[in-house]
């Protein structure tokens, strides 16, 4: 079932931007300057009434030439835009539902693709308190340690934002390594997701233990 903010989106055709190391999660945002000529023709179509494009990953094992991509991607929303005099443009898009791909033949200079929306969990948004207090857990236990080293790692918890959303954005806020940000892109529970957020957490937070200075012990 469509939700209102997928309403007016045209699955059934839609510009394709595939990315090196770069993965739009749900909810998220991405800054991007487009300067080839193909992504220009898109970026004015877009402004012209498509209104969105998909981004997905492109495959590391690929060549320049085919520029294989992953097959689950985000669709975007341009929500912001500046048109430079020399033609290139600077936009923002806005990660809006996930979705599965399939390349349909082109008449424009970039890419297309048929989209229908990713499979997911029926109970998307329920996850066990256990997990849940997991990751919250060591997203605090982060934010106290660098805290205690002079400097602040900053996540808010809105009290009204779903789990689903609260975990994308803490992807996003944590997690660089595209292929992790694509497998939790591409996990069909939230359950996953989480499991999958905390693991990197706490190694992230078992680095950082390890690379602190340690105290001078008196003799």
């Amino acid at each position: 079932m469509s939700s209102p903010s997928t309403q007016k989106i045209t699955f059934e055709q839609l510009p394709i931007f595939p990315l090196p190391n770069t993965v739009l999660l749900p909810g998220q945002q991405l800054p991007l300057h487009i300067f080839e000529p193909r992504y220009r023709q898109m970026t004015q179509d877009i402004l012209d009434g498509i209104g969105y494009v998909v981004i997905t990953l492109i495959d590391e094992n690929s060549n320049a030439e085919s520029q294989q991509f992953s097959r689950v991607g985000t669709v975007g929303k341009l929500i912001a835009h500046q048109k430079l005099n020399d033609g290139r443009f600077n936009i923002l898009l806005e990660g809006i539902v996930r979705v599965t791909l399939e390349e349909i033949t082109s008449n424009k200079l970039y890419r297309q693709v048929s989209c229908k929306l990713f499979s997911e969990d029926q109970d998307q948004d329920i996850l066990d308190n256990t997990d849940w207090i997991a990751v919250i857990s060591m997203i605090s236990l982060l934010q106290q340690f660098t805290k205690k080293q002079g400097s602040t790692v900053e996540f808010s918890m809105p009290t009204n934002e779903t789990r689903s959303t609260t975990i994308f954005r803490a992807t996003d806020r944590f997690v660089s390594e595209p292929k992790l940000r694509q497998g939790i892109l591409e996990a069909t529970t939230l359950k996953q997701r989480t499991i999958l957020l905390t693991d990197r957490l706490t190694t992230i937070y078992a680095d950082m233990l390890r690379s602190s200075p340690k105290p001078k012990t008196s003799r």
